[in-house]
C-alpha cells in the first residue's frame, strides 16, 4: 500500500466533534502516521533524500534542535546538511526541515529547551516543522527517528534496558511526566497494567515504573511516555518488528520522539475552524477536560484502582489551574 494511501485512510479518521474528542482523535492519528513510518523504517525502507550522496556533503555526527528556534538559526549551523523542502509552502505555508543520516553513520540529536540537554545516540533522522503563518513561533515541531542498538540485532531484554535508560536521562535533564487532562492518574504498575487490559486507556506510562521482561513483551506498538519542560511537550514512543517477538530470539527495535510547542499543541486540539481563537477558548477546554478526568477517575476507583491523586500535570499550577498560554514571541 503507497504511503499516501496509508496516510489518507488515517486522517478520514477524523471527524468534526468536541474539541476533546478531536484532541484525542488527532493524537490517534499522529500515532497512526508515526505507525506506519515505524513499519517502514523496521523494514528497511529509509527517507527518500535528495542527491547528498552523489554531491558527498559531509554530515554533521551530531546536531542540535530546540523548539522555538528558527529556520535560518538551523540551516546556519548545519548548511546543506538540512534538506529543505518547501514544496508545500505555496498551498499550506508549511516548510520542512530534515537531517538524516545513513545507516554507516548514524547520528547524535541534542534536545535543548533553555539550560536543558538530552543528548540521544543512534539517531536515524530528524525533522521539524516551520509555518509562516505563525513565523513567530518558529519551527514548532520535531520528530526525531532512532534505533536501540545493535540495530536490528538487539535482544528484547536489552532493548528494555537501553530504552528506560534513556527515559532516566530525559527525567534527569528536568522532563516532567505529563498525562492528558482528560485521562485519569495512574501511576507505576497501575498505569501499566491498565494500558494492557485497556488499549489507549492510558496515553502516558509512568517512566519511573520499569516492568520485567515478560510484561515488557505485552506492551502494544506505539506507547506512550509523555513529558513536558518550559512551554514544550514531548511524547516517546516504541515500537519494534512484530514478527520478531520470541523473548529469546533477537529482536528489531524503533523509537519515535515528538517535540511540539505549547502554542502549536493546544491550537492543534480545537476543530479548524476554532484554532484562529485558541487562547479565547483554553480555559474552556481545560475546564471540559478536567471533568472528563473527574468521571474517568471516580469509574476506575470503583473498579479496585487507585488514583494517584498527588500528580499533577507540569503545565499546571498548584491549584490545578493550567498556565496561561504564552503570547507570542519572535523566534529564537
Amino acid at each position: 500500500m503507497a504511503r499516501s494511501t496509508i496516510a489518507t485512510i488515517c486522517f478520514s479518521r477524523i471527524q468534526s466533534k468536541s474539541p476533546c474528542t478531536m484532541m484525542f482523535q488527532v493524537r490517534r492519528t499522529v500515532s497512526c502516521l508515526l505507525a506506519t513510518l515505524a513499519a517502514l523504517l523496521i523494514m528497511g525502507w529509509q527517507p527518500s533524500s535528495t542527491s547528498k550522496s552523489s554531491s558527498k556533503i559531509v554530515m554533521p555526527q551530531s546536531i542540535e534542535i530546540e523548539i522555538g528556534e528558527s529556520p535560518q538559526a538551523l540551516i546556519g549551523r548545519y548548511g546543506k546538511a538540512v534538506d529543505v523542502d518547501n514544496k508545500n509552502e505555496q498551498a499550506y505555508g508549511v516548510t520542512f526541515y530534515a537531517v538524516d543520516w545513513p545507516d554507516s553513520s548514524q547520528g547524535t540529536v541534542v534536545i535543548k529547551n533553555q539550560k536543558s540537554e538530552v543528548r540521544l545516540d543512534t539517531a536515524l533522522g530528524v525533522s521539524g516543522s516551520f509555518d509562516k503563518a505563525h513565523a513567530e513561533e518558529g519551527i514548532y515541531d520535531y520528530s526525531i527517528s532512532l534505533g536501540i542498538p545493535p540495530r536490528n540485532n538487539v535482544t528484547h531484554d536489552q532493548a528494555r534496558l537501553q530504552f528506560y535508560e534513556m527515559l532516566k536521562r530525559i527525567q534527569q535533564a528536568g522532563w516532567k511526566r505529563w498525562i492528558y487532562p482528560e485521562n485519569p492518574r495512574l501511576a507505576g504498575a497501575e498505569a501499566f497494567r491498565y494500558r494492557l487490559v485497556k488499549d489507549q486507556g492510558v496515553d502516558s506510562l509512568d517512566p519511573e515504573y520499569v516492568p520485567g521482561l515478560e510484561d515488557w513483551m505485552k506492551l502494544p506498538d506505539m506507547t506512550s511516555w509523555r513529558f513536558y519542560l518550559n512551554g514544550v511537550y514531548m511524547d516517546v514512543q516504541m515500537s519494534r518488528d512484530s514478527t520478531r517477538m520470541k523473548v529469546d530470539e533477537p529482536g528489531a527495535y524503533f523509537v519515535k520522539i515528538k517535540l511540539e510547542g505549547y502554542a502549536n499543541f493546544w491550537r492543534n486540539a480545537l476543530n479548524e475552524q476554532d484554532r484562529p481563537h485558541w487562547r479565547d477558548l483554553f480555559p474552556g477546554l481545560q475546564r471540559q477536560m478536567h471533568a472528563e478526568r473527574a468521571n474517568a477517575e471516580q469509574k476506575l476507583k470503583a473498579q479496585g484502582y487507585t488514583i494517584d491523586t498527588s500528580y499533577r500535570n507540569p503545565d499546571e499550577t498548584s491549584g490545578d489551574q493550567p498556565i496561561s498560554p504564552p503570547g507570542k514571541t519572535g523566534a529564537k
